[in-house]
């Protein structure tokens, strides 16, 4: 017997906005790229469009390109992790920040101001401290020490209108009926020395006695109040508290205030 022929060699030459593609043998032998002069080819998602004959010899339509499809892929993946990463660092500030102003002792209040100090010649009036409060804790605002609630109003006013702020807050300006309370009180002052606030204690004339809002008399055990050059002379004087020291001063005059209700 003769020795078997050769099964005959195709070659199919096909030419492609990337070079020739050569094809040839019994079996597909793969693309090969002829550029004289190329680099390397690239990755596998960026190749080229591949041909491939079908069994009815016809040639087939050229895949997506995938480098474009992966590239964005990759941008959008990049994105998405950076807004997480910065969606995290926002939530950590927003909460580092809730703890640290969690730890004052006496929130400040941003209530507006509504009445207008310096009300000249305004003489003080009394006015009984709010009872039969809720059994609650003290709202957002308001610090507790003790069975009661204490907040800084950063509203300038006279006395009486830091009177009447404080009573729509439910609560009264501020009675110190302890020395204990007195050295709490002024712990918090103290850290504002450059500020002044006013207390629920007066006087009518110059040598009256010092009476809260209840109309209960000034112990002379918790602190003695202090004579100011603004206000000898004054037919009234009221109290406010400027450092760790309480000083008589105009009602008039305007300056911050400090609120107490109950907190049980």
């Amino acid at each position: 017997m003769g020795e078997p022929m050769d099964a005959p060699r195709t070659s199919i030459r096909v030419q492609t906005s990337w070079g020739f593609i050569l094809k040839g043998g019994n079996q597909m032998q793969g693309l090969q790229f002829l550029r004289p002069g190329s680099s390397p080819p690239p990755p596998f998602f960026c190749q080229p469009p591949s041909l491939s004959l079908t069994s009815s010899g016809k040639t087939a339509a050229p895949t997506p390109w995938r480098c474009v499809a992966v590239t964005l892929g990759v941008l959008f993946g990049v994105i998405l992790v950076v807004a997480v990463v910065l969606g995290i660092l926002v939530l950590q500030r927003r909460s580092s920040g809730s703890g640290a102003a969690g730890r004052h002792a006496w929130p400040p209040s941003h209530e507006p101001s509504t009445e207008a100090a310096g009300e000249a010649g305004a003489a003080p009036t009394r006015a009984a401290i709010p009872t039969g409060l809720p059994s609650q804790p003290c709202p957002r605002s308001w610090s507790r020490h003790g069975a009661s609630c204490y907040r800084l109003v950063w509203s300038l006013d006279s006395w009486n209108g830091s009177r009447r702020r404080c009573s729509r807050l439910d609560s009264a300006l501020l009675a110190i009926e302890s020395p204990e309370e007195f050295d709490f009180v002024r712990s918090q002052t103290s850290l504002h020395p450059a500020n002044a606030f006013w207390l629920g204690l007066s006087r009518r004339g110059a040598q009256g006695p010092w009476l809260w809002e209840d109309g209960s008399a000034l112990s002379p055990d918790i602190f003695p109040v202090r004579s100011a050059a603004t206000q000898e002379g004054a037919p009234d004087s009221c109290a406010w508290i400027h450092g760790s020291d309480i000083y008589a001063q105009l009602c008039h005059t305007p300056a911050f205030s400090i609120c107490k209700r109950l907190s049980v």
